[in-house]
């Protein structure tokens, strides 16, 4: 435990005087973000298609990279599914969101108002219930992460997912990013509809250790604003990138804390339809594929 701590003060140390710009060096573009939205509406369907690439998020768009799925991850007692795999571009990361008839989900989802310390960062606290649904899976991402980075030492990590998978995403990021002893330069994120998951001074270490971080917001999406900043103290991460109507076209936000009054932040009427459609792509059409 000791020797963790002092692996994440020296990484953090090192970004901090060699690392403002991400090696990733790529600027917020639709079709990144169409990519990594079908990654993350990839993790809804069943596993066996996961590790083919054969569902209908998979495959909808032929100009995705193609996946190979090395690990699938599962918590069956809280219905926790998640995946990690290999492009051409990167080493992939991604976890299935709150499904509307799973009332185990719900359950995290709501229970995560109280916050608990996160083990793998020094002073940081997240929300229970997120936390609960992923502690079960932690062994599984750090083993998954450690054998992909051996077997592709030059690509970089990409953590991406949908709702409480976003939220999943992230603390997943920071036992990666602990355990492979990551440059952050190489640490990346692509979310949608991210629910807030701790308090500040994790929101502040997930930026540090992010080289480039996005969290996109779909319009009224009510998930963002949950749980509330006040009076449970839960903070976003940065960066937001806000698609405020129908148009695909967005503003780049939340510069500074992750909160931006300006932004997402402005909206005080929230809309649970704008949570199922990222992009104009909405995630209920792949119900009749078997990706409920």
């Amino acid at each position: 435990r000791v020797r963790m701590w002092a692996v994440y003060v020296l990484l953090f140390l090192s970004c901090t005087i060699q690392c403002s710009e991400s090696s990733l060096g790529e600027s917020f573009t639709l079709d990144v973000a169409k990519t990594y939205l079908m990654y993350s509406y990839a993790a809804y369907c069943p596993s066996s298609d996961l590790t083919s690439w054969n569902c209908y998020w998979c495959t909808l768009y032929p100009s995705v990279p193609k996946m190979s799925v090395q690990f699938v991850f599962q918590n069956a007692s809280l219905n926790i599914v998640g995946y990690a795999g290999v492009t051409s571009e990167a080493i992939v990361f991604s976890f299935r969101g709150t499904q509307a008839d799973s009332l185990k989900n719900w359950i995290v989802d709501l229970s995560s108002e109280d916050m608990v310390p996160y083990a793998s960062l020094l002073n940081a606290f997240v929300g229970r219930g997120f936390y609960h649904a992923y502690e079960g899976l932690q062994p599984q991402v750090v083993k998954a992460a450690l054998a992909l980075k051996k077997a592709h030492p030059s690509l970089p990590f990409v953590f991406t997912g949908h709702s409480l998978g976003a939220a999943l995403t992230i603390l997943a990021a920071a036992d990666v990013y602990v355990a492979v002893r990551e440059d952050p330069r190489n640490m990346m994120s692509i979310n949608f509809g991210e629910p807030r998951i701790g308090d500040i001074n994790f929101a502040h270490d997930v930026d540090a250790f992010l080289g480039t971080s996005w969290r996109v917001t779909n319009q009224r999406d009510i998930v963002p604003h949950v749980p509330p900043r006040e009076p449970f103290g839960f903070n976003h991460v940065r960066t937001e990138i806000w698609f405020p109507n129908q148009t695909l076209e967005w503003n780049v936000c939340s510069i500074g804390d992750g909160e931006d009054p300006l932004c997402s932040d402005s909206e005080l009427d929230y809309s649970i339809e704008d949570h199922l459609s990222y992009l104009g792509i909405h995630l209920h059409d792949r119900k009749p594929y078997g990706c409920g």
